[in-house]
């Protein structure tokens, strides 16, 4: 079962927000080429790093606007050519600025 990628919190009459989702997104693909630079180019992908292991790569989505929901960046992940599965990680937080686990979203240098 997929949730949104954003909700509206009522605060009051007068005033609403939206919460947007921020998630991991973990990639397998066919072969064994890098992946990162292509996912990363893509609407709502903040960054991306190949990996080793069971995955391929990760990436961090955010869902931008209400147009641009998290379901539809994953589905832009996932008809990328060589992607065979893209499994969404949600993170908890859903408001404020987001420190990234990843090192070059951070803007760190040494990583």
């Amino acid at each position: 079962m997929s949730s949104p990628g954003w909700r509206w919190t009522h605060l009051s009459k007068e005033n609403t927000r939206r919460e947007w989702l921020k998630a991991y997104v973990l990639i397998q693909t066919e072969g064994a080429e890098p992946i990162s630079e292509v996912i990363q180019s893509l609407p709502g992908v903040i960054s991306a790093d190949d990996l080793r292991g069971p995955y391929d790569a990760i990436a961090l989505a955010d869902s931008v606007s209400a147009e641009r929901p998290i379901e539809r960046i994953i589905d832009d992940i996932k008809s990328v050519p060589g992607v065979i599965r893209a499994l969404n990680a949600p993170l908890n937080r859903r408001t404020g600025t987001h420190q990234s686990l990843l090192p070059h979203a951070r803007g760190d240098e040494a990583a």
